[in-house]
């Protein structure tokens, strides 16, 4: 009987040294190719790339320098004009009119908005001009300014020139400038207003050149020849 248990024991021992160590619960279920009861889930699949992000836009450019106008290219005229007449050709109490006939098509010329620029240019320069004469030259050349060229900063400054030299149509159009803003500046309605009123004082000077009040106050007695801007009527 002890031969038989010796025996026993031995085969045993034996059998486990065969069988290697035990194989813990959780390794058993990973081999059979299910989760063990203590292992972490199987991984999933991966997650989606994260698309590359769209390349930033290029910064804006800066906007370019406000080129203020230059008298000397609005006023020179050579002695030549773009047509070829000579400055010396026209007598200087002519110029404006000459101007005029391009401007309008009239007296057997073309309609030429260039040569008609060329002349109103040597009616404000000629040194026989008069003050209205002038006035109403750089009026007319604001007008092209701002009309054909599109240009209202050019027309603005001759236009103030004019106005200063006492041109009603001047300031009633620096009032329009000034109420209708331009590619530089927003409307303005109160800088209008100095305008419009700075016109009708200059119509109230003109017709009242006899006058010892120039300037006289709306209501008074010397405003009965006044003007108000055609845009006020």
């Amino acid at each position: 009987m002890r031969v038989t248990s010796v025996a026993l024991a031995t085969g045993i021992f034996l059998a486990s040294a065969l069988a290697g160590p035990p194989v813990p619960v959780a390794a058993q279920g990973n081999a059979a190719g299910t989760e063990g009861f203590f292992g972490d889930a199987p991984p999933g699949p991966k997650p989606p790339a994260k698309p590359p992000e769209p390349p930033k836009p290029p910064p804006p450019k800066p906007p370019e320098p406000l080129r203020l106008p230059s008298l000397y290219d609005m006023l020179y005229a050579g002695d030549v004009s773009p047509r070829g007449t000579a400055a010396s050709s026209v007598d200087a109490e002519n110029l404006a009119d000459e101007a005029t006939g391009f401007l309008e098509g009239s007296g057997g010329k073309p309609r030429d908005e260039v040569e008609a620029a060329y002349w109103l240019r040597r009616a404000i320069t000629q040194s026989a001009a008069d003050t209205a004469a002038r006035a109403s030259s750089l009026t007319r050349l604001g007008s092209l300014y701002a009309e054909s060229k599109r240009d209202p900063l050019s027309a603005r400054v001759l236009w103030q020139i004019a106005g200063a030299l006492g041109s009603f149509d001047a300031l009633c159009d620096l009032g329009n400038l000034a109420a209708d803003g331009d590619k530089v500046s927003k409307p303005d309605p109160e800088q209008a207003k100095i305008w419009y009123d700075r016109a009708w004082r200059a119509s109230c000077a003109t017709s009242e050149r006899g006058s010892s009040d120039l300037h006289p106050e709306p209501g008074s007695e010397n405003t009965n020849s006044c003007q108000v801007c055609p845009r006020l009527r």
